[in-house]
């Protein structure tokens, strides 16, 4: 019982956030969707994705109520902002990439190239701190868990 009414709030909040997020993917990138938050942060930052795995597995980590409210607080305030910037990101990458077929000047595309590659700095940085929060709100039994459970998602996506 007690893991059911720990696993309500969570479930509520990835509902919320998916809904969140399949509006940002349908608001902010260009005709075409650019894909699940899934591709979206896959295709923008070399970093893992590490929430996937509290979200997926939070139950097997045997998370407490203030730990899953912290994650719950953290992906409310960062999944649609870090959602928008991927979007931004694919759609600058697409900007550049047309502009070297159109001829566009070096000089203009090396201005597109930065603003694109500060953007996926900021993702990068971002999805940093996010491991860095999830380290420091699991313990050390739940983080070598963790790692375990990521090395198994990252082989089957």
């Amino acid at each position: 019982m007690k893991n059911l009414l720990l696993t309500l709030p969570i479930l509520t909040a990835m509902l919320f956030n998916t809904a969140i997020a399949e509006n940002d993917v349908n608001n902010h990138s260009s005709k075409k969707s650019k894909g699940s938050p899934m591709v979206v942060f896959k295709k923008t930052s070399p970093m893992p994705l590490l929430m996937s795995v509290i979200v997926k597995h939070g139950e097997e980590l045997n998370l407490t109520e203030k730990q899953s409210a912290v994650f719950n607080q953290w992906r409310v305030e960062n999944m649609g902002p870090s959602l928008k910037l991927g979007n931004e990101i694919l759609t600058e990458e697409a900007a550049i990439q047309q502009a070297a077929i159109d001829g566009k000047p070096n000089t203009e595309i090396k201005k597109m190239l930065s603003s694109m590659l500060e953007k996926r700095n900021t993702m990068a940085s971002n999805m940093l701190n996010c491991r860095d929060m999830i380290m420091s709100t699991l313990d050390e039994g739940q983080w070598g868990k963790f790692v375990t459970l990521y090395g198994k998602m990252n082989k089957t996506m």
